[in-house]
């Protein structure tokens, strides 16, 4: 075991010994605050719950709280990486608002058969300037929401 490494665990037993003091819903809360820092978003809604805690965040007092900063460094990062890859097609825009809004594929048969709203979500087809019209005018959002 190399001499850096030692330095690591003992410096890792000291910040652990300072939190060992703590109330377990505080422990629980940090950890959790940490897992959630660290993982990958994957929906808006991930997004959306990180935006949040971001925002939560930058009020308390990091000026001398090295593992906050490493926290809100770890929740930009990952909410960089979800907006960078958020490139949505039409098709998926229109299955995310059948998502969001609880809209069942039936719902939309007044616009197009069901059997085609089955292949324009599944992305075997896609939809026209008719379809974004139609559903935009159905789920009350601009047709350029569609063309994100």
């Amino acid at each position: 075991m190399g001499l850096e490494y030692q330095n690591d665990i003992s410096a890792i037993s000291n910040v652990l010994n300072y939190f060992s003091d703590i109330p377990t819903a505080t422990a629980k809360a940090l950890a959790q605050l940490l897992n959630t820092s660290q993982s990958v978003i994957k929906t808006d809604d991930e997004l959306l719950d990180k935006l949040q805690l971001l925002e939560d965040l930058n009020e308390v007092e990091l000026q001398k709280n090295a593992f906050l900063v490493i926290i809100l460094d770890n929740l930009i990062n990952s909410i960089e990486a979800y907006q960078s890859t958020d490139v949505h097609s039409p098709n998926q825009v229109l299955l995310h608002l059948i998502k969001q809004n609880q809209t069942k594929q039936k719902e939309l048969s007044y616009i197009v058969p069901q059997s085609i709203i089955s292949e324009l979500v599944n992305g075997k087809r896609q939809l026209t300037i008719r379809h974004i019209k139609a559903f935009a005018k159905h789920f009350n959002v601009p047709m350029t929401y569609f063309l994100k």
